[in-house]
């Protein structure tokens, strides 16, 4: 992560060193401090501050792309509602899935997202 800083718009970044700024994950925030540890202000303005942050994947693993095709199909064709009516005919899905702490995805779907959760 690298983290710059300037005072107005038109001035150029410099960047903040390590030591002067602290990323806390669990919150997703990232704090300014002095060298001693104190807290300090980050400067006003708008593009006061840049962050550049880089992670996950160059490309999204086919896996994953296929299981968002699929929810995508899923949801389109309707197929997460409970019960359906064509034509005289019923059809009965069922809202969530057998698999614990489920979000109502299908269990095909629900495998391949969990393998990217990231808890």
């Amino acid at each position: 992560m690298s983290v710059e800083e300037r005072d107005d718009y038109s001035s150029s970044y410099t960047t903040v060193p390590a030591t002067e700024y602290f990323a806390d994950t669990t919150l997703d925030v990232v704090y300014r401090v002095s060298t001693q540890g104190g807290k300090k202000n980050w400067p006003g303005g708008p593009a006061a501050v840049k962050i550049t942050y880089k992670a996950g994947y160059a490309d999204c693993p086919a896996d994953l792309q296929l299981a968002v095709i699929d929810l995508i199909t899923y949801y389109m064709k309707d197929e997460h509602k409970a019960r359906q009516t064509i034509a005289g005919a019923s059809i009965q899905n069922n809202s969530s899935s057998s698999q614990r702490n489920n979000v109502a995805f299908p269990d095909h779907i629900k495998r391949v997202l969990d393998l990217y959760k990231n808890f």
